[in-house]
């Protein structure tokens, strides 16, 4: 859970810096260690659980969201990477249902 909030961080950092990002690996959802363990044995295990399809569709969101902001930085976007880091931005709302979903699969699914 800290290492997707630590996205936003990153994200920001690469607009401030003007750094390059990859951005086909960060559209992957299935390249962080969240991804690989959703995609590996929680997803063998719990896979067929409405709240696992919850967490893994809101996951693969997250990556994609992240993904397009990487590819506005990369492209030297950085007004674009701006608003879509921002409150209420498709990024935001994919980091808090992601988050959100994380914290009900700890409960169980």
């Amino acid at each position: 859970m800290k290492a997707h909030r630590n996205w936003k961080v990153k994200l920001r950092s690469a607009i401030d810096n003007r750094e390059q990002l990859d951005a086909a690996t960060i559209c992957r959802d299935h390249q962080c260690p969240l991804g690989r363990w959703l995609h590996g044995p929680g997803g063998a295990r719990w896979g067929s659980s409405p709240g696992f399809t919850t967490l893994l569709d809101a996951h693969a969101g997250f990556h994609r969201a992240a993904g397009q902001m990487a590819e506005n930085i990369n492209r030297s976007a950085y007004d674009q990477a701006n608003h879509l880091l921002g409150s209420g931005s498709k990024f935001a709302q994919a980091s808090n249902e992601t988050v959100t979903a994380i914290l009900r699969a700890k409960r169980g699914f």
